[in-house]
């Protein structure tokens, strides 16, 4: 099983290789935002776009940004074999600014700090949805990485807390295989 390593610099020598994920949707964001009106969603950190592409699927107007050039490709692959329209950039949390904030925001395995939940917050639409989730590393956490329990701490008085668990996964193959636990922050944003 391929090991990957949280640094953003080396996520781009990570994805010029082969295929690294299961090339399925997040369960979590499955979950979550199967049950919601869709408008306009915003996937930070697509990846290979399996999330960005799902969201499309399902009526959702789905914008993707993720700061890596080799995803790019893979994730345009992914929209047109599947013959859905999504709008993907190159670009990290902190540097992208978009015309308006979006009804859902999908956050997953985001190698980042305490420094880009400000910055997300910002792309949360007044009545919209937030979704963080990433690996439970245990108390210990993991060092430069954000838990999703920790932006729960962080986020303003204008979000709500709705969910925040802990679920197993049942992920058999790619690179996140061996964790076998994540986190999942759900938060409205009043307005």
């Amino acid at each position: 099983m391929p090991e990957h390593h949280p640094d953003r610099e080396d996520f781009g020598s990570f994805y010029a290789g082969s295929r690294k994920w299961s090339g399925n949707p997040n369960a979590a964001l499955v979950r979550e935002a199967g049950p919601l009106n869709p408008g306009t969603a915003l996937d930070v950190g697509y990846g290979e776009g399996a999330d960005v592409v799902w969201l499309a699927e399902h009526g959702w107007r789905t914008t993707g940004i993720d700061p890596v050039d080799t995803t790019l490709g893979r994730a345009r692959a992914l929209a047109d074999a599947r013959g859905v329209a999504v709008e993907l950039r190159r670009a990290g949390v902190g540097e992208f600014v978009p015309g308006q904030p979006f009804d859902l925001v999908a956050c997953s395995y985001l190698p980042v700090g305490p420094e880009a939940v400000a910055a997300v917050e910002q792309l949360v639409a007044p009545g919209g949805t937030l979704l963080w989730v990433h690996h439970d590393f245990g108390p210990q956490g993991r060092s430069g990485i954000i838990s999703p329990a920790q932006v729960a701490q962080l986020l303003g008085t204008e979000f709500t807390v709705h969910t925040l668990e802990t679920v197993n996964r049942g992920i058999t193959h790619g690179a996140g295989a061996h964790h076998t636990r994540d986190v999942v922050l759900v938060a409205g944003r009043t307005g």
